[in-house]
């Protein structure tokens, strides 16, 4: 089954349904780097992000675990731009990474004409595999005798 691209999903907007998106506002006071652990990267059926991150609920901000009620950051184009320079076209090789991030303050996108009102904003600026746990070394055999 292929993965999901980065350039048809460049080519589609759409919309979200049924999932809870992680917000600046729902992370400790002041985080500065978050890191999420990726289950998928999908297209957002309803959404005006093109695309969507799954995450585990598990989270790490500025080095603390944190869990939270959210499974997914929609990704806007900026991001997802960032994540195909990062890992390349087919999404699906972003499962199992960890994703770092970023925060800035950008324009709300859900103000009204005339609102300059201001949001902190998730910038993607790394991707990384998860450290591997060490190899556990089986025992020597003993001699008998």
């Amino acid at each position: 089954m292929p993965g999901v691209s980065a350039k048809r999903l460049f080519q589609t907007r759409s919309r979200s349904e049924g999932r809870t998106f992680l917000k600046y506002s729902s992370l400790p006071f002041g985080t500065r780097e978050l890191k999420t652990h990726v289950l998928d990267v999908r297209e957002s059926p309803k959404l005006n992000s093109p695309a969507v991150v799954d995450i585990r609920n598990q989270i790490d901000c500025d080095g603390k675990t944190v869990l939270t009620e959210a499974t997914s950051i929609p990704l806007n184009f900026s991001n997802l731009k960032a994540l195909d320079k990062l890992i390349g076209d087919d999404l699906s090789a972003a499962r199992g990474m960890i994703l770092i991030w970023h925060f800035s303050l950008k324009p709300n996108p859900n103000a009204r004409p005339g609102d300059e009102s201001e949001v902190m904003g998730f910038d993607l600026v790394d991707a990384r595999l998860p450290p591997q746990a060490p190899e556990l070394k089986a025992d020597a055999p003993k001699k008998r005798g």
